[in-house]
């Protein structure tokens, strides 16, 4: 068997970053500040983009999700771009369960394929080395019951999947809205965890509240 031998100082050259926040408040203009970006979209909210200019492939099924990931990972046409901005993988796995739904009687069943499809889809974006991606994902809000406390957390369909969200990538953001000292909102991407939101960073050199720029934000990581 051949050993895989490596060393950590040339890991970091591709980020993978997942993105989470209530519905407007600005996870889609995100891609505008990534480096070259590429948005797989499957929401139709591209709306608050529209002047940017960034080209996007619509994805309507999982087969259109798989057959993105293909032409992102062999085609010639994708190697100008630098990030690939899936925009909601939340939707896409929402579609999914409605396609199994049509083929599957027994629902417990079609959660239990999801969970596996979709895992296993979002693995081939985690392990693809020659690109910065970023997944926006929906948020949820979860009660303790015990002590009373909310958490907010990124969601997707079913129970195995959002169980495994925060482990997916190197970076788990919140996008907040946040008031300055003036009164005045201001969004922040949130890297570390508090009691009230999940988020974490592993290269450990982002600053607990970021602005909300992808391109700053990958070379902070990669040291650039």
């Amino acid at each position: 068997m051949a050993l895989k031998f490596g060393n950590t100082k040339e890991l970091g050259g591709s980020i993978k970053a997942m993105c989470y926040a209530p519905a407007g408040y600005g996870k889609t203009k995100l891609c505008a500040t990534a480096p070259s970006p590429l948005i797989i979209s499957a929401e139709n909210g591209l709306l608050s983009i529209k002047d940017e200019g960034i080209p996007y492939i619509e994805v309507t099924s999982l087969a259109d999700f798989r057959e993105a990931f293909l032409f992102v990972s062999e085609s010639a046409d994708a190697k100008s771009f630098q990030t690939i901005c899936i925009d909601s993988i939340t939707d896409i796995a929402e579609t999914a369960l409605t396609e199994l739904k049509k083929e599957v009687k027994d629902g417990r069943q079609a959660y239990g394929q999801l969970g596996e499809e979709m895992l296993a889809e979002m693995r081939k974006w985690r392990h693809l080395d020659t690109k910065h991606v970023y997944m926006t994902c929906k948020q949820d809000r979860q009660v303790d019951t015990t002590i009373g406390a909310v958490q907010f957390v990124p969601t997707m369909p079913g129970n195995m999947l959002p169980k495994q969200l925060p482990y997916w990538g190197d970076e788990l953001f919140a996008l907040r809205i946040i008031p300055d000292k003036d009164g005045v909102q201001q969004r922040f991407i949130q890297t570390q965890p508090d009691m009230a939101y999940f988020a974490k960073d592993r290269s450990g050199r982002l600053n607990t509240f970021e602005p909300p720029n992808l391109t700053d934000i990958f070379n902070k990581i990669i040291g650039q």
